[in-house]
This record gives structure tokens, sequence and C-alpha cells, in this order.
């Protein structure tokens, strides 16, 4: 392509004449900004977000301690399934298994270049061997003989499958894509999904800009998978995108016509809830603000949702937000990171709290927002640290000033719960030759926390904390 064509097709995106993706121009963003009212009264508008009965319904009871801690290392690091196996996140299945999602070197390949990985672990939390290979998947790239590389960022789980999805680079190169794989429960990849299993966001006419980061994923029983992350721009930097596949691997032609959803004021989405009227992806501005954008199941702006289908609110610095969870009251949490983004290393764990329609919470902590200057970068960047208890308490895991690792609980209302743990902080304990940094935070049925921490491809721990 020469450079005047493509200035051309750069131009024609930008003035709303190609429509393979499609995003909401100036013009547009006026005209909902005009028509904008405050929010209906609930009896005009669809049930404001996905609380179930199991939502708000009583929690186990406890026992013991609220906040103790019992460190539970049953993972032998020597182990071929988990050796140079570096984790991302985690998520548990209906039957107790626990999938660790990350990446690892010389897989597939015998290069150094890393591939995306799962290991899968039984309920007792020894490696299952009938997943994969001795208990590990690698999902090596059709493009890896060229030189991609990649981790897994985000897992979801259904029925009769499983979905990774992350992003994967030219070596030595900014070319950057999206990707999304389904595994069955075997581990083995789906033939009947894309490429046989491994579908990327192509970069190439008329996809002129992809889906560049797949931070967030979620799917259903039917074969449907939702995907939200950014795209990447080589002149205009990058915007929020989402989009939806079926089970074959293709767009959906009742998404967006069939088409990649871009929002022109985020600069990307990094997780998504499912409500009964649709979705809400949850990420931050342009300008490092906590944006919200609610769309329907065809992909839809909510036009009763904050301002014309999103929720934004100007903070006095940056706020990264990297996780949303459902408010059992109606409403939404976030989690991210909080400061000047000039300088990663100043930035601290923040939460804050929108109602079900879009609106930001002032009286949620300090105006608006609980910071907690004592937790650091980087562990809280990542999405699945942040949590919800059953009786709507907030559990944020990071590593604190100090380089110890931590699992804080801050009430519905934006306190810190000086009940939980020593004064609202749960220790994780480690020794003082480990670095571990907390990847994930699950809630079991019974109530009881399990954080699961890493180092690199050092280690692999896990936390038990009482509700």
């Amino acid at each position: 392509m020469s450079a005047r064509v493509a200035c051309a097709l750069l131009c024609a995106w930008v003035l709303g004449a190609c429509t393979p993706i499609t995003g909401m121009d100036a013009r547009d963003a006026a005209a909902d900004a005009a028509s904008a009212t405050d929010a209906p009264p609930l009896a005009d508008v669809p049930p404001p977000s996905d609380v179930t009965a199991e939502d708000t319904a009583a929690c186990p009871a406890s026992t013991g301690r609220a906040g103790a801690v019992e460190r539970v290392d049953t993972l032998d690091h020597n182990d071929p399934a988990l050796v140079g196996f570096e984790m991302t996140t985690a998520a548990r299945d209906g039957e107790g298994r626990t999938y660790l999602v990350g990446g690892v070197a010389r897989c597939s390949y015998s290069s150094s270049r890393k591939e995306p990985a799962v290991v899968r672990l039984l309920a007792s939390g020894e490696v299952d061997r009938t997943f994969g290979r001795q208990g590990r998947v690698c999902v090596p790239s059709p493009l890896a003989q060229s030189g991609y590389t990649g981790f897994a960022t985000d897992i979801a789980l259904a029925r009769d499958r499983v979905v990774i999805v992350g992003s994967h680079a030219l070596m030595n190169s900014s070319l950057i894509m999206g990707y999304v794989a389904v595994l069955d429960l075997d581990g083995a990849l789906d033939p009947g999904f894309a490429a046989s299993g491994f579908f990327s966001f192509p970069y190439r006419p008329p996809w002129l800009f992809p889906m560049a980061h797949v931070s967030a994923v979620l799917a259903d029983d039917e074969g449907m998978t939702l995907v939200g992350g950014d795209t990447s721009q080589w002149v205009l930097g990058s915007y929020g995108a989402v989009a939806r596949l079926r089970w074959d691997g293709t767009l959906d032609p009742e998404f967006n016509h069939q088409s990649v959803l871009v929002d022109l004021e985020s600069g990307g989405f990094s997780d998504v809830v499912r409500t009964s009227w649709g979705y809400v992806l949850a990420g931050s501005s342009r300008t490092l603000a906590p944006r919200l954008l609610a769309i329907d199941a065809q992909g839809r702006r909510v036009p009763w949702f904050g301002v014309g289908g999103a929720a934004q609110r100007d903070v006095p610095q940056s706020f990264v937000v990297r996780s949303i969870v459902v408010d059992p009251r109606g409403g939404y949490a976030l989690a991210g990171a909080y400061g000047y983004s000039e300088d990663l290393s100043s930035l601290v764990g923040a939460v804050a709290r929108v109602d079900a329609f879009g609106r930001f919470d002032a009286t949620f902590g300090t105006d608006g927002l609980r910071v907690s200057p004592w937790l650091r970068h980087p562990s809280y960047l990542l999405r699945r640290t942040f949590a919800r208890q059953c009786d709507g308490q907030l559990l944020l895991a990071a590593t604190r000033t100090g380089l110890t690792s931590v699992l804080s609980r801050v009430t519905g209302d934006g306190r810190v719960d000086e009940s939980f743990g020593d004064r609202g902080d749960a220790t994780l304990s480690q020794t003082a030759s480990e670095t571990l940094s907390p990847t994930a935070v699950l809630v079991a049925d019974d109530g009881h926390v399990e954080v699961w921490a890493s180092s690199g491809a050092a280690a692999i721990s896990r936390y038990i904390v009482a509700p």
C-alpha cells in the first residue's frame, strides 16, 4: 500500500466514510450530550444491572477471624507443567478446578519466544494430568513461525469450552494484534473455531485498524464470545474497542453490523461485565479518567446510562481503571491505579462506585474515591485482583509499600473494613528471598477467598483467606 493510499484511507475512516470499524465522531458525541437527560425512573427502563438472587442471598456463615490467612503451597515448581510458566491470572470452574493463565517459552517451538499457556489444577490443588499435555496447554499462534510472541491476559469458562485472549507481537516490531483462542475441556484447540481454534484480528483492509490488545473476555454456553480491549493507531493513538464472535470464530452479524465497535473517547477497555440488558465495559478515557461504556446485546449504546451510554468522571490525577464488579445493591464498583501517570512508580490503588444509571457516587469513600496510598505499583494493575464478596464488600489485592503483599477489604460505602485482618489488610506472607505479587482473587461458593500470587517463572503460591 502506498503512503498516499494509506493516508486517504486514514482520512476516510476519521471522517466516517469507512464502516468496518465504527465509532462515534464529534458530531454524534455532541448530539448525545445535548439530548442526554437525568436518569429516568426505574420502572421506565430495563433492569439496571445483572443482580441475581445469588448476588443478594445471605452469605455463608464465616468461621474464624475475618482476614486470617493460610498459605497453601501444593505446587511443585519443578513439575513439567509449571517449568518456565509465568502466570498472569486465574479462574475457577463449577467443579472446583482452577485454570492458571499466562505464558511460557520454548513450549511448541525451540526458540525463546513466549507463547500463551494454560495450566489446569484439580480441586485438590494438584496439576490435572488429563488436561492438554500432562496438565498444560500451549497455544501457538499460526504466525508463530514468523516470530510472533505473546501472553494470555484473560480467560472465560463456558459449559464446554475454555476461551483465552491476549495479544501477540512480532518480535523486534511494534506490530501487535489481539487474538482469541478456544479450547475444549480436554485442552485441544477447537477445530470449528476460526483457523483451527485461533482467531487473530487481521492487520489488513478492511481491518485498517485492528484490535491490538484484547484484555477482557466473556463467553456464554451458546458459543458467543465478547471481547474488549483497544485499537493501536500509528498516528491517532489507542481507542477502546469491543467485538463479539460467534461459535465458528466469525464476527456476529447481529452485533454492531458485524464490525468492531470503537469508542473514540476511550483509551481502552480493561474489563467487562454482563448485565440483563447487555454489557458494561470499564476502562479509562484518553485523558486517563475513569470511563464506562454501556451497550445492549446488539452493540448499541444504552441512552439512559451516563451521557449517551458512557459514564466518565474527571479526577485530579490519572485513574487507570483495570477492573469492574457488579454491586449487589445495583451499580458497579471500579478499581485500578491512581496517581500521576508520568511516574508509574507513584501510582496507588483506588476504588470508585457508579450507580445503575452511570452516575459516579460522590458519597463513596472521600469525594467518590477510596484511595489506598500504601497499595503500590504494579500488582493492582492486573485485572482479576479485584473481587466482590456476597455481602457487597470489595477485595483488592496488591503489593504494599515495602514489597509485602496484602488483601485489603473496603465496605460498600468506601470505608476500610478494620475488622478484616490487621485493620483492613490481610498480609500474604512470603520469605525474604521471595517477591510474590498478587495475580488473581477468587471468591469460592463457601465465601472463602483464594489469592494467587507469582514471581515471574520462579514461583506460584496460593493463599486461603477467611471471609
